[in-house]
């Protein structure tokens, strides 16, 4: 269960520490800028997503074993049977919430098939965090390196564009 915690607690740090409204006014404000700043902040994105890929993916794998090797587990997901204790009840829970979404998604995973890499880039250019996690999310429980790297890609592309905007704010009021 170890991806399920690295996603759980990577989310909140993420979402607190956001990269684009967080730090790159911070190490701004510490002066550093150009290079390093895109740098320091794109890879630490870029990590991130990388890390909600493997937990994803991993998520994915661990429901998909689960459910290949325990017919019963099948039936407890399926609300046809109990679970056996705390950890038998998280695991259903957690299958149970990834089957819910994942079939919200279906729709969606099917048209960004069609769009392929450029609908990931898409998304990762996108100037809010929430397409690139649904990006993240489609990639990682898909499996789909090619989408993940174009995701990145626009991410790093969005982040330069970030960066010039708060060069703009600091030099607008002379910080």
């Amino acid at each position: 269960l170890w991806p399920l915690f690295m996603l759980v607690a990577l989310t909140p740090l993420a979402i607190f520490f956001h990269s684009d409204t967080v730090q790159i006014p911070y190490f701004k404000s510490l002066g550093i800028h150009g290079w390093k700043l895109f740098f320091l902040v794109g890879g630490n994105e870029t990590i991130q997503m990388v890390a909600w890929y493997i937990g994803w993916s991993k998520i994915s794998t661990l429901v998909k074993e689960w459910n290949k090797e325990d017919i019963y587990f099948a039936k407890k997901v399926g609300k046809q049977m109990e679970s056996d204790g705390y950890i038998d009840w998280l695991k259903v829970y957690f299958a149970r919430k990834h089957e819910k979404l994942n079939n919200k998604l279906k729709g969606i995973i099917k048209a960004v098939k069609i769009g392929g890499c450029i609908t990931m880039f898409g998304f990762g250019v996108w100037p809010t965090w929430g397409p690139r996690t649904v990006g993240d999310f489609l990639c990682g429980t898909t499996h789909w390196r090619a989408g993940l790297v174009a995701l990145c890609i626009g991410n790093l592309i969005k982040t330069v564009g970030f960066i010039y905007a708060w060069n703009g704010i600091f030099e607008l009021f002379g910080w």
